[in-house]
């Protein structure tokens, strides 16, 4: 049974790693505005500007109440007039079996349009790497993790259960590069590319990056963290202070298209040659664009003075320094004793390298 008077509802699925957190705390602040435009933000599930608790694919690392679309879509329903936004790059995440359950939900009670940027995907592996590893919730290496990421860049391949789900021609992709986007912003090319929004006076704008990354060596000394804290929620202790020393030590980590140089040249070829026909896919069916060409920006070039990034003990003592002069050190001192107490063998010898950049030795 479908419900009369249907009305659109935008769901902006991320993905991660494409100025979601950017976009979302836009449209939080600018509720207002947006309402004068007949677009409703909704506060109905949102954590941190971001509708995460709407989401139907529920990450098992979130101990978080989530809402089923059953009971969230005829609530929402009501509340709007004409169109509402919701955004949450969780629901990128959904299987097919998930979405396939999804959509009859949501389309009982709105006309749905599901919107998606999409990296390019050596650019994608790397920042989305560095995310998870900033979260507490990665513990491997970037080369030890490398197939696991590559298994997520065919992005055709994962819209293939919202294109059954919701039809192709609802269904909005647009390409994260700054070249592409309305004036190399994203939250103007959603107003004006998606929203239709030309006139944005009304709206607030700040310069602030809202997601910013950390070093290379910084990076490094959250991944052995997070082999010594168990607990996700309590590694995340200790992501303000080495961002704080990320940005003292690198302007360039709170630049919002700055990432680390994790892939050389040959391996950024490599990962677009595999992705090249899907890619052409997208932009030729989803986009309508007779080249086929989805990124713009050029191929990169052999760099034969390329070396992988290396943390060295020196960067780790610095960094130790930063934590004890933060008051910081201590607690992490506190939870390298509880993993050797703990028999936590797995995280040993992490617990060891992060231990002698204090001085100490296990």
């Amino acid at each position: 049974m479908f419900t009369k008077n249907k009305k659109e509802l935008l769901i902006h699925i991320g993905a991660g790693k494409t100025g979601t957190t950017s976009l979302q705390y836009f449209f939080w602040a600018n509720r207002r505005a947006l309402k004068t435009h007949g677009i409703l933000y909704p506060e109905l599930g949102a954590v941190a500007g971001a509708h995460h608790l709407l989401s139907p694919h529920l990450p098992p690392f979130l101990n978080w109440t989530f809402i089923p679309a059953a009971e969230w879509a005829p609530q929402l329903h009501a509340k709007m007039d004409k169109r509402a936004l919701i955004s949450s790059e969780i629901i990128s995440s959904a299987t097919p079996d998930v979405v396939r359950a999804f959509a009859p939900q949501v389309n009982r009670y709105f006309k749905p349009k599901i919107i998606l940027y999409v990296r390019r995907q050596d650019r994608w592996m790397v920042a989305a790497y560095s995310q998870q590893v900033k979260a507490g919730t990665q513990r491997l290496d970037f080369t030890s993790s490398l197939d696991f990421w590559f298994r997520g860049a065919n992005f055709a391949e994962r819209l293939k259960a919202w294109i059954e789900a919701f039809g192709a021609e609802n269904i909005i992709v647009r390409p994260y590069e700054r070249g592409q986007l309305s004036g190399g912003d994203i939250r103007r090319d959603f107003l004006n590319g998606i929203l239709g929004i030309d006139d944005d006076e009304a709206f607030n704008w700040t310069d602030v990056n809202e997601n910013p990354r950390l070093t290379f060596s910084a990076l490094e000394y959250k991944r052995l963290i997070n082999n010594v804290v168990p607990v996700v929620a309590d590694s995340r202790v200790f992501i303000e202070p080495l961002l704080a020393y990320s940005a003292e030590k690198d302007q360039n980590s709170t630049a919002i298209y700055n990432e680390s140089s994790l892939l050389s040249a040959i391996e950024r070829r490599m990962i677009l040659n595999r992705v090249a026909e899907a890619n052409s896919g997208i932009a030729r069916d989803l986009m309508g664009r007779a080249d086929g060409v989805l990124f713009a920006e050029e191929t990169p070039k052999e760099d034969k003075d390329w070396v992988p990034p290396v943390a060295t003990p020196e960067d780790f003592a610095e960094i130790s320094d930063y934590l004890n002069a933060t008051g910081h050190g201590q607690k992490l001192l506190q939870c390298i004793d509880e993993a050797v107490e703990n028999n936590r063998f797995e995280g040993y010898r992490h617990a060891q390298t992060l231990a002698a950049s204090f001085g100490r030795k296990l």
